[in-house]
């Protein structure tokens, strides 16, 4: 299959995982639900369980690479323009909060997350045989608030702005960078070696130089951008700092989803226009980003769960999953005077998965932890703690506030 067939083949995809998630829409879903339910028809699960044949010539090696880049490259942008978009004068404002919420949203479903872990260790284990690191990743993986899908439902409902958008943020960001550091951790006890000091010092050692060195530089340069030239250097340090941040976290090992969100983050919020180029932006973003969903259906076989007993294990970690992190943020969101109305809403902001959640899970298969049931049975809990997040927030009275974000993307 050449470049050009490829590429069709990608288009096509695109149009398809964009009509699932106006569906999605429809009934009153964010997007990424339905995006994530048309790769999951594309994928093995349906597509490739009804005509192998057929979905083999769609889903050549160059196609799938050609889609997965793309999913990078969209999910990283997204990432940069949440980062730029937050308000962190809201954070400074509840920076106690914050790290209070993130700590009992962390060590809540990692309790609860290792303990189950030990029941289906016998049983649930991948090809490597080592109990505290099968622990540990299960802990972890329970641990995660994807940001990426997190952040899209607040732009779609404009609630990013908000006090609980803003907090949701905050301790998500908290809580995925010390998960990545943990599941650096356990993928050094599967090579013999542990890793985790190096993840920490050098995460803290790279967020003080963006906080502390690089924004200084971004304010004195937003106030030189007076005339055309000003304003074209300031476009190229914005697209240039947004890439050395993603490359540098990757390869410091947290993950580069959080260096583009520092880079945005780290522009001054009275200067964070982009001269015309947000609007582009957005609509780019929201047009690639529901590759990666299609890449994750592409990797998943829903056929592995069959009978009740595996579906018993989905039910065990649904509910698992959301007692830590819903109950956890809520219980401990209602500690800092949080209506229970609120505390709840926050609680199940903080129990969306999806994006990173299914990073963790495809890094846990591939390192030979999860067997390839224990993956497909991970990815369902993600998919239903995800789902869930909509309506809940309606059951407690939250509405979307404006009908579109600048990508064109509504509730």
């Amino acid at each position: 299959m050449d470049a050009t067939t490829s590429l069709l083949t990608v288009t096509v995809v695109l149009a398809l995982a964009w009509i699932g998630g106006r569906a999605a829409r429809l009934f009153g879903q964010p997007a990424v639900i339905g995006e994530l339910a048309a790769g999951l028809v594309l994928g093995p699960s349906v597509l490739g369980a009804l005509s192998p044949q057929l979905s083999a010539r769609i889903f050549t090696p160059d196609s799938t690479a050609m889609i997965g880049e793309l999913a990078e490259a969209a999910v990283l942008l997204f990432m940069f323009l949440v980062g730029l978009e937050l308000d962190t004068a809201i954070l400074r404002r509840h920076a106690g909060g914050v790290a209070r919420i993130a700590v009992v949203n962390l060590l809540v479903p990692f309790a609860i997350g290792s303990g189950l872990a030990l029941w289906l260790y016998p049983s649930m284990h991948g090809d490597v045989e080592n109990r505290v690191a099968f622990v540990l990743f299960a802990g972890t993986a329970l641990s995660i608030t994807a940001m990426p899908v997190l952040t899209r439902i607040l732009t779609d409902w404009r609630m990013l702005g908000t006090t609980i958008g803003a907090i949701a943020v905050g301790c998500a960001a908290i809580d995925d960078v010390a998960a990545w550091t943990m599941l650096g951790f356990v993928a050094g006890l599967i090579r013999g070696q542990s890793t985790a000091a190096w993840l920490v010092t050098m995460g803290a050692v790279y967020l003080a130089v963006m906080l502390l060195g690089v924004r200084p530089i971004l304010t004195r340069l937003a106030a030189a951008r007076r005339d055309a030239f000003g304003r074209v250097l300031w476009i190229l340090t914005l697209a240039t700092m947004a890439v050395v941040s993603s490359m540098a976290t990757d390869r410091i090992g947290i993950h580069a989803v959080f260096g583009s969100f520092l880079a945005g983050a780290c522009v001054p919020r009275r200067a964070a226009g982009l001269d015309g180029l947000a609007k582009p932006l957005h609509q780019a973003s929201a047009i690639l980003l529901p590759a990666f969903f299609v890449l994750v259906g592409l990797r998943t076989q829903a056929g592995l769960l069959n009978g009740a007993a595996n579906w018993a294990v989905v039910a065990a970690l649904v509910v698992c999953a959301s007692a830590g992190k819903l109950g956890g943020g809520a219980l401990a969101a209602r500690t800092l005077g949080f209506s229970w109305r609120d505390a709840l809403a926050l609680g199940a902001l903080l129990n969306t998965r999806g994006l990173v959640a299914l990073v963790a899970l495809d890094t846990g298969r591939s390192v030979g932890i999860l067997s390839p049931e224990l993956f497909a049975m991970g990815v369902a809990m993600t998919f239903v703690t995800t789902l869930a997040t909509v309506p809940i927030l309606r059951a407690l009275g939250f509405r979307p506030i404006a009908p579109a974000t600048p990508g064109g993307r509504s509730a």
